[in-house]
């Protein structure tokens, strides 16, 4: 019950949750607690918890996994910001950009769609690029919300409407997704919220999840 609270963003009591469970004898509870506070960045909280849970193994894992999200960041910041030159495209992509030179738009997104379906996902992007200039919209959706084992699709989707304009679009498909469960909606919707001047509000997104009506929760 616990994970099913964080998965839809009710942190407030996805921690009661995992807290009440570790009080009642739960072998992995405390570690889930502790995971999930230091996730949303509650450092002091986890250490606190960690060191009141008779776990002593559960310090050397925080530091661990605080080692292991500073070397993921690190990686990906570089990865963004390196300058250096973009892959070469899949044999799925060129095959799509020949059937979009030759004006077969749909059936570049056909050929991308079966390709996913087989193991290769290269074409994705390129094919929710398609189906958003082709005003097919609910499609793209679709892809973008579904693909829960593919989660950037939704952060391509999302900002393709920031950067056309479309903010309400963009939120509207990334509260979709929180409806729909999707491991990065919350993470998209604070994203939308920040880029439309409410920095507040995609603060405490990130921190606290959302209510029922999508709107940000109450500090807990």
């Amino acid at each position: 019950m616990g994970e099913e609270a964080h998965e839809y963003g009710r942190y407030r009591y996805a921690a009661l949750l995992f807290e009440l469970a570790a009080q009642d004898g739960h072998p992995g509870a405390w570690k889930h607690l502790v995971e999930f506070l230091e996730i949303l960045g509650r450092a002091d909280d986890a250490t606190a918890i960690a060191q009141r849970s008779g776990q002593p193994h559960l310090l050397q894992e925080l530091t661990e996994l605080r080692n292991s999200i500073e070397t993921i960041t690190l990686a990906w910041t570089q990865r963004q910001w390196s300058g250096t030159a973009a892959p070469q495209p899949s044999a799925v992509e060129l095959e799509m950009r020949r059937l979009q030179e030759a004006g077969r738009w749909d059936e570049a997104v056909e050929y991308a769609m079966n390709a996913a379906r087989e193991g290769d996902i290269e074409g994705l992007e390129e094919a929710l690029r398609l189906l958003e200039e082709a005003g097919q919209r609910e499609r793209a959706e679709g892809i973008a919300i579904s693909y829960t084992n593919i989660p950037y699709l939704l952060g391509d989707l999302v900002q393709m409407r920031v950067r056309a304009g479309d903010q309400a679009g963009a939120e509207q498909v990334a509260l979709e997704a929180v409806n729909g469960g999707h491991p990065d909606a919350l993470y998209e919707l604070a994203r939308v919220r920040e880029s439309a001047g409410r920095p507040d509000e995609a603060k405490a997104i990130r921190r606290y999840g959302l209510t029922a009506d999508g709107s940000p929760s109450a500090p807990w």
